[in-house]
């Protein structure tokens, strides 16, 4: 991710779109109908890789840290405290585990920084996600329409909006 990439901008606490302090996240689960919750509630059995196939890469990714917050302890620890008063993360002893997820920021059109977390090593452990076909503006255009019938097209954006859902927790885990 530090390959000479402008969008990529060293961590400055007071540009960073954070959610609201205190910020409760809704159950992922809550908000989806029951056999989507029950599936992802299951996602040990679908998502997984076998543990002989997990981590078989040719070569391990090594999550990418915003280099402020890896060479200054005392600025990390205010970040991880942020973190926590906007219930974005939960905390457990390593017992000697090694560190898999990475951080770092991105300029948004706005000009604050978007929190982005490096899973790509998180992911070796996991399945390739199925794939989605969506539209593209090429197949609006493509649209026919009855004579007299209404159409409707919107967008919206939510503030932070992964931050806003929860999944299991043994998945965040």
């Amino acid at each position: 991710y530090d390959t000479g990439r402008s969008d990529v901008q060293p961590y400055v606490k007071e540009n960073v779109s954070w959610p609201e302090v205190s910020n409760c996240p809704v159950s992922l689960c809550s908000c989806m109908p029951t056999a989507d919750s029950e599936r992802l509630g299951a996602w040990r059995k679908h998502m997984l890789r076998d543990v002989a196939d997990s981590g078989r890469v040719d070569k391990p990714v090594k999550p990418y840290v915003d280099p402020i917050l890896k060479t200054n302890a005392v600025i990390y620890g205010d970040f991880l405290k942020e973190l926590s008063k906007r219930n974005m993360v939960k905390f457990k002893i390593a017992n000697g585990e090694q560190s898999n997820l990475g951080v770092f920021f991105v300029k948004k059109k706005s000009g604050q920084l978007r929190l982005i977390f490096d899973t790509r090593r998180l992911n070796e452990s996991f399945h390739a996600p199925p794939t989605t076909d969506l539209p593209s503006a090429d197949a609006f255009t493509r649209t026919e329409f009855v004579e007299g019938s209404q159409f409707y097209i919107g967008s919206g954006d939510l503030a932070n909006a992964f931050y806003t859902l929860a999944v299991p927790n043994d998945l965040a885990e």
